[in-house]
């Protein structure tokens, strides 16, 4: 495990990433790569503030669902008493 830093030959930036090799012995005894990895470093990306307008559409929108699978199931519910009669 460890880091790479590359540079852009042609802008000279410099970007680091994290690589990972495993090695394992193959039957002719010689060490051999089986596993590599690489990718750039986890970095989280900024949570954007929370407003009370999208959590209350969201929720209305979750409300509306309920209702109107709750709907589905009482007119299923009427045809299937409504066929044992």
């Amino acid at each position: 495990m460890g880091d790479y830093l590359f540079t852009n030959a042609t802008t000279g930036d410099k970007g680091r990433v994290e690589y990972t090799f495993g090695y394992k012995k193959n039957d002719d005894g010689k060490m051999r790569i089986f596993l590599h990895h690489s990718s750039m470093p986890y970095e989280p990306a900024a949570a954007a503030p929370a407003t009370a307008e999208p959590v209350e559409e969201a929720l209305s929108m979750w409300a509306e669902s309920i209702a109107k699978q709750d709907a589905l199931l009482h007119d299923a519910r009427v045809r299937v008493s409504g066929m044992s009669k």
